[in-house]
Order: structure tokens, then C-alpha cells, then sequence
């Protein structure tokens, strides 16, 4: 009866070693896991950053081309009115 009850507490220590080392595995894959996401969410706000920052950009571009044109042919305009 002493040795069934040894070979099972040898059982139970060893079936709680695997799963403190499954635990273990799981903590390291769940860590990288987030350190990815991290990462790729960083990656995702430079990006989203940057795209706003461009589209801003040529928002401005847009605006100044409008104005450029506008006074081009105000200038024009007032060039063939001298010019009557």
C-alpha cells in the first residue's frame, strides 16, 4: 500500500510539474504575443500619423493652388481691362 501511494504522489508531482511548465509556455507566448500587438498598434499610430499629417498637407496644397489660380486670373482679368 506505501509504494501504490508513493507511485501516485510521484504521478500527482509529476502530472504538476507539466503544468506548471504549460503555465509557464503560455505566460512566455502570451507575453509576446501582446508585445507584438504593441509593436504592430505603434506601427499602425505612426502610420495613421502620417497619413494624416500628409493629408493635411495636401488639404493645404489644395487651398494654396486654389488661391494661386484664383489670383492668376484676377491678374489676368484686370491686365485685359487696363489694356481696353
Amino acid at each position: 500500500m506505501t509504494s501504490k501511494f508513493v507511485l501516485k504522489l510521484h504521478e500527482y508531482e509529476k502530472a504538476v510539474n507539466q503544468r506548471d511548465n504549460l503555465i509557464e509556455d503560455l505566460t512566455t507566448s502570451l507575453q509576446q504575443a501582446l508585445a507584438s500587438r504593441d509593436a504592430a498598434l505603434a506601427q499602425i499610430k505612426v502610420l495613421s500619423n502620417s497619413l494624416e499629417s500628409s493629408t493635411e498637407q495636401n488639404g493645404i496644397d489644395d487651398k494654396v493652388e486654389v488661391v494661386i489660380n484664383f489670383l492668376s486670373n484676377l491678374i489676368f482679368f484686370l491686365i485685359i481691362i487696363h489694356l481696353k
